[in-house]
């Protein structure tokens, strides 16, 4: 599935996007023209592929998908690494907009760059992943904002089994609490700050309870077949709970919170949507 990019449009909107920067305008205007004039349509239809299966090439088959980029995901990557927000586009805007794009093996084109697999280093990569152990994870570690796309990435895929033998929301929840860093207590992020703003101003949203009232406690995977409890502290979004919700609303009714089964109704399904929305626009909003 394609979403309408050219190389006319990339270079429209890099010409734009550089331009936003430089005024801070940050909006998602900028965008539009690679998204067949909006990209709201782009977040809609990419809402739509949910759940998305992920085949792990490059420790499967021992190649990277990098190696197969399209002319559109390869002049992506160069027009952000040329950018002097490289670092962060890198990281973050760069994988997103290939995952969002939706060409052929986007999930684990995505997944391989948040691990820090790059158009430079892929024999290093595909070595590392077909001979571990490495220090390949200690060579590449991921900062918070990594860590919430990884856990995004795996929440999109579903309940399909990934990594570790894990499904994807298992290996979700697992990166939301910081993977090996295993952190006890959920910490605050932009995102989530924003989310919780979004939801503040808006009281549909006051009947999925995704602001901790107390501190919260979650089991979540921990790896080699052991698990751990992670805390939401009192008053912060409970984006371990919006993960659930988004569990339910792709059909699981045999998940269940420390307080109750989640039975989703239309209505309540149609506010993930728009949350799930949301949290895309904030990371598009990344620079």
């Amino acid at each position: 599935m394609k979403f309408g990019f050219t190389p006319t449009t990339i270079a429209v909107l890099f010409h734009t996007h550089q331009h936003d920067l430089n005024t801070n305008n940050g909006t998602l205007g900028k965008f539009d023209a690679w998204f067949s004039g909006n990209v709201h349509v782009m977040i809609d239809k990419f809402l739509q592929r949910i759940p998305e299966k992920m085949n792990y090439n490059i420790t499967a088959q021992g190649s990277s998908t990098l190696r197969n980029l399209t002319d559109t995901e390869y002049q992506i990557i160069e027009k952000f690494n040329n950018a002097d927000e490289q670092i962060n586009a890198s990281k973050i805007l760069v994988p997103l907009l290939i995952l969002l794009n939706g060409e052929i093996s986007a999930m684990d084109k995505c997944h391989e760059m948040i691990l820090g697999v790059n158009t430079t280093n892929i024999i290093d990569a595909e070595f590392a992943a077909t001979h571990p152990p490495t220090s390949w994870s200690k060579d590449h570690p991921l900062d918070s904002d990594q860590d919430i796309l990884h856990a995004f990435l795996h929440r999109i895929e579903g309940n399909f089994v990934g990594e570790g033998g894990y499904r994807g929301y298992e290996n979700a929840m697992y990166w939301l609490a910081g993977g090996s860093k295993k952190l006890d207590s959920y910490t605050s992020h932009f995102i989530w700050d924003e989310l919780k703003r979004y939801i503040e101003n808006d009281n549909r949203f006051g009947g999925l309870n995704l602001i901790a009232e107390d501190v919260r406690n979650y089991e979540i995977i921990s790896g080699s077949g052991k698990t751990r409890v992670i805390s939401v502290l009192k008053n912060n979004f409970d984006a371990f709970r919006y993960f659930m919700l988004c569990e339910k609303r792709y059909g699981d009714e045999s998940a269940e919170d420390s307080s109750s089964q989640l039975i989703l109704t239309e209505n309540e399904k149609d506010l993930i949507d728009d949350l799930q929305r949301k949290e895309i626009e904030i990371m598009l909003n990344i620079l």
